[in-house]
């Protein structure tokens, strides 16, 4: 693998990622768009003509890593995990209300 751009460790198949300066990145239908690697990073070519490339999912074609920067979702996933869990607690502190409220009921008939 050439070193020439990337000072990162290499891309691997299933990691995040957006684009960045070019053409690609400019374009309003990928602008902001997180992007799966399809395949971990390789090299075509040899020698002068040799080139780091990856496969995206839903992109057609190969594209270059050097183009591509790490998105961390984990804040994202985190956030949704507190939302779950707080409406899950909801749903119990309802449920526990509301079979308590119906044995009442059936203790007042």
């Amino acid at each position: 693998m050439t070193e020439r751009y990337r000072e990162t460790e290499p891309l691997k198949k299933g990691e995040l990622f957006v684009m960045h300066t070019c053409e690609e990145a400019r374009d309003p239908k990928y602008e902001g768009k997180i992007w799966t690697c399809k395949t971990d990073q390789f090299t075509r070519g040899e020698g002068r003509y040799s080139q780091d490339s990856i496969f995206l999912e839903g992109f057609s074609g190969l594209f270059v890593p050097e183009y591509l920067q790490r998105v961390n979702v984990e804040p994202l996933f985190t956030e949704k995990d507190k939302i779950i869990t707080s409406l899950r607690d909801q749903l119990r502190q309802f449920n526990a209300y509301d079979s308590r409220a119906c044995q009442l009921h059936e203790e007042e008939k």
